[in-house]
């Protein structure tokens, strides 16, 4: 197994010591970038695993750290009224922090809902008829 370096292996440790666990349990090898081999665990040598779990950790922690402040962005910007969740839903776009319609795919919702609940067509058929309109 190789990868960049122990953070891109896994943000959190117990994922991180599973994937070497199961590396070094059907007999492969992992390689880090920016350190070389991780040798197994040593029963003989405790620190190896201690400095190897530590830096597990500190992986974890900015990870947690990273998606607090983003939450907490997240937050302050919708209680300002500002759209702030995601990709915007099939028929509206994201334009200068708020949610404006999407003309094309608006009619596209339209003809799709008419379709289903004037014509009863299947969803199945639906796609097929859009994808007409569309070539």
């Amino acid at each position: 197994m190789v990868a960049p370096n122990l953070d891109r292996l896994a943000r959190e440790l117990v994922v991180q010591e599973a994937a070497l666990a199961q590396c070094w349990k059907h007999g492969g090898r992992a390689f880090m970038a920016d350190q070389g081999e991780i040798l197994p665990d040593d029963p003989e040598d405790p620190m190896r695993t201690a400095m190897r779990q530590m830096m597990g950790v500190f992986a974890q922690l900015d990870r947690g750290m990273t998606v607090a402040k983003l939450r907490r962005g997240r937050r302050i910007k919708g209680e300002k009224g500002q759209y702030a969740y995601g990709a915007p839903p099939y028929g509206w776009q994201a334009h200068k922090n708020e949610l404006t319609e999407e003309e094309m795919e608006q009619a596209g919702r339209a003809r799709a809902r008419q379709l289903r609940d004037e014509d009863e067509l299947s969803y199945r058929e639906i796609a097929a008829v859009l994808q007409r309109l569309t070539q």
